[in-house]
């Protein structure tokens, strides 16, 4: 894997635990999600949309529009089992595996592969 791969994977990861941890920490994380959902669409939407009339505003297959809509509703069944597992103590887990993950990675990148 190339490094900046990997730099984009480890920052990825930083932000990800960073998230559960924000979730964690707040009193109610449901609303939480909900805020950082309602949100983030408020930035992504004409984002989205501006991009869409750059490039002509063209047809968007009725295929697209289902896959758009089961992705947006299964992000927000992701979000509702995140906020509710915030409630136990599974965040530690969740950071030693990532944490795990990337110092696998950067040892394989560098020839350690942990056999003798």
């Amino acid at each position: 894997m190339p490094p900046g791969v990997l730099a984009l994977v480890a920052v990825a990861a930083v932000l990800h635990a960073s998230w559960n941890v924000i979730l964690k920490g707040s009193g109610d994380p449901l609303a939480t999600a909900v805020r950082a959902m309602v949100g983030s669409s408020f930035v992504a939407v004409p984002v989205a949309v501006g991009g869409w009339l750059v490039a002509g505003g063209p047809t968007i297959p009725p295929v697209a529009w289902a896959c758009g809509i089961a992705s947006g509703a299964l992000e927000g069944i992701y979000f509702a089992l995140l906020a509710s597992a915030c409630g136990n103590d599974y965040v530690p887990a969740v950071l030693t595996t990532g944490v795990a993950v990337i110092t696998y990675e950067a040892w394989r990148q560098n020839g350690f592969t942990g056999s003798a």
